[in-house]
């Protein structure tokens, strides 16, 4: 009775350590991550759906997600960074039914640790807590028959609040400019008159002189008219060329004189050649006449 008491304890014992370490070395996670935010209405943010088999490599991994169509919105998915190299089944939303499914397969040898399937972008609509969860989600083992390893899905609880209020900027006040005003000034002299009476007389005499603004005499406008430097660039003109034909004029007329003073010399050195020729010529006859006579 002994022996089989102890033999069915070994038995259980073994059942129990075989049945922890299958366990232990088939459990894979699909989640989505953060677990938890918070964000205000109107913002982007994103999410990432993430697979941790850290015991055993898995091939595959798919799943269904669904969220709050009133509270959430997919502007779109990425597969960047992905684990997953093959997609029989390629990312797939509808903002109208609120839903996200995926399929992908890793090759062989599989995948073995903590990575990312998707990253999803989503925008904040309204107030409130939106779910952001998994309706089905599956990782299978990479040993050939494809045994389902999947231990948990983790959710993702998003918190949504009210956009910050924008602050109008006070309106500045206008302060209005002083106004200075000039009022009248009035004096009073009293000259004092003797009758011839005795008595006085005080008369009161009330000038008022009021201060008239000094008025600045207006200066001429300093620009000058088109007309006016068209005017002033004749005259200059005119003046210029005066100029230039009056010292052509003078060294003409230096020129002449040079030259009648030049020929003037020579037309009275040629006189006094000739009249010394013409001296020799009539002394030279007259020699000849008194050898004649003789």
């Amino acid at each position: 009775m002994k022996n089989i008491s102890k033999k069915f304890f070994f038995i259980v014992l073994v059942c129990l350590v075989s049945f922890t370490c299958a366990h232990i070395s088939y459990a894979a996670n699909l989640y989505i991550a953060p677990a938890s935010a918070s964000y205000s209405v109107g913002k982007t943010f994103n999410v990432q759906v993430r697979v941790s088999s850290l015991d055993q490599a898995m091939n595959a991994v798919s799943g269904k997600l669904t969220y709050p169509t009133n509270r959430l919105q997919i502007i779109s998915i990425s597969k960047e960074g992905s684990v997953i190299s093959l997609w029989p089944e390629e990312p797939s939303f509808s903002n109208a039914g609120g839903t996200v499914q995926f399929q992908g397969i890793v090759p062989n040898p599989g995948f073995t640790g903590n990575g990312a399937v998707l990253t999803i972008a989503f925008r904040s609509l309204s107030e409130g807590t939106a779910e952001i969860a998994f309706a089905a989600g599956a990782v299978l083992a990479n040993d050939g028959n494809g045994t389902d390893i999947t231990s948990s899905l983790g959710n993702s609880s998003i918190t949504i609040n009210a956009a910050p209020a924008i602050v109008a900027p006070e309106p500045q006040s206008v302060v209005p400019k002083k106004i200075t005003t000039i009022k009248p000034s009035v004096s009073t002299t009293t000259p004092i008159i003797a009758t011839s009476t005795g008595a006085t007389v005080i008369p009161t005499v009330i000038s008022s002189t009021t201060s008239q603004p000094e008025t600045q005499p207006q200066s001429a406008p300093s620009n000058v008219t088109h007309l006016e430097y068209l005017i002033a660039l004749l005259i200059l003109l005119v003046l210029a060329m005066w100029l230039h034909s009056y010292y052509r004029l003078r060294r003409l007329e230096a020129i002449i004189s040079r030259n009648l003073k030049e020929n003037h010399v020579m037309i009275h050195s040629t006189f006094t050649l000739l009249r010394n020729d013409l001296a020799e010529l009539t002394k030279g006859r007259i020699v000849r006449g008194n050898v004649n006579v003789e």
